[in-house]
């Protein structure tokens, strides 16, 4: 689960724990995008509503099993979190440069001037709660609409697609998933694959790709995910035929 600690969430953690709270769910984790920020004020508020709270974290990084970007969820931190802490905040400075370079690009693909320092402006007026936030697709989409420079978030995609076309040296790609997975070993935490069935996989065996993360260092898969009973399962029994850990996540952004 995400609170608005995240760069693509809403919604306060005691209200996310409240909600926990009501559910009955005995035992939880918000897994902000690539920092803890949210970890002391959920903390206190579990243990004063009596859920116990477990330190997470999600990072993104490229992933050499599939060769796209995965997410990898730290649980059960925090013991050094050092290296945790500075590889989301590489993650989170290519995000504001690859954002920055987008908006620079605008003028060359015809598009609407945009100024980077007007967008953060507005990032830290909408979500004073979250100083660090870094820049996002979701954000930059309300930003247009709030400046008329789009009509609908469709359009404002439109923008967005047209102008990364017009990035005069590319974007720079994430780092290896690998280090993000060593580093939640090193602070002693559980790194899980998250939505392993969101991947595009090819034509590549799901037990195959497994096996690469399990050779990548993971300790087990959020299996337990999303709305498709058949894919749960599915997830579920290569986590098993591979004696890797199952986690279950929602992976909620707002309440």
């Amino acid at each position: 689960n995400h609170s608005y600690f995240s760069f693509d969430a809403e919604g306060a953690p005691e209200a996310g724990l409240d909600r926990v709270k009501a559910l009955g769910i005995r035992a939880f984790a918000y897994t902000e995008h690539h920092h803890l920020h949210s970890l002391e004020l959920a903390r206190r508020y579990a243990e004063k509503i009596g859920v116990e709270y477990i330190a997470g974290v999600e990072l993104t990084g490229e992933d050499p099993v599939t060769g796209g970007s995965i997410d990898v969820l730290g649980y059960f931190l925090p013991g050094d979190v050092e290296a945790v802490l500075a590889f989301g905040q590489e993650v989170t400075d290519i995000d504001n440069l690859n954002y920055r370079k987008l908006i620079g690009a605008f003028p060359r693909a015809g598009l609407p001037a945009m100024e980077w320092d007007a967008y953060l402006q507005y990032l830290r007026t909408t979500y004073p709660h979250a100083p660090n936030r870094s820049a996002d697709k979701q954000s930059l989409v309300a930003y247009l609409l709030k400046n008329a420079l789009a009509a609908s978030s469709s359009e404002a995609l439109g923008l967005l697609a047209t102008a990364k076309n017009f990035v005069a040296d590319g974007m720079v790609g994430y780092p290896s998933i690998e280090r993000a997975i060593a580093a939640i070993r090193w602070a002693k935490g559980l790194a899980m694959v998250a939505h392993p069935m969101k991947y595009a996989l090819g034509e590549r065996p799901p037990e195959r790709v497994a096996a690469g993360w399990k050779a990548l260092g993971v300790h087990g898969l959020e299996a337990l995910y999303g709305p498709n009973p058949e894919k749960r399962v599915l997830w579920s029994r290569v986590a098993d035929s591979l004696d890797l850990c199952i986690s279950s996540g929602s992976d909620c952004h707002h309440v």
